[in-house]
């Protein structure tokens, strides 16, 4: 369609993977919130961890992430990416 506003395109992109070093809010959805892994109250700053590049071909399967502690860096455990929000995103080193 020459110049109209073809939206099939983005309706059917893959939503982004959370990026390594981020910091999201964790609020458990799905088998996070039946039964949680990660030992956070909801609404608590995560960072996703170096590991969640690592694994069959380099990645994480779709949809699980690898969780730490922004602050202390402690290994919090493997939950599903529906279940962070983005807060910010600030990168931190």
């Amino acid at each position: 369609m020459a110049g109209g506003n073809d939206t099939s395109r983005s309706e059917s992109r893959r939503p982004q993977r959370p990026r390594v070093g981020a910091v999201y809010e964790w609020q458990p959805q799905g088998l996070d919130a039946f039964d949680p892994k990660v030992k956070r109250p909801a609404g608590s700053r995560v960072r996703v961890a170096k590991g969640s590049k690592t694994g069959v071909r380099g990645r994480m399967p779709h949809p699980f992430t690898y969780l730490e502690d922004p602050d202390t860096g402690e290994f919090l455990g493997l939950a599903l990416d529906g279940s962070l929000r983005s807060s910010g995103n600030q990168v931190e080193p």
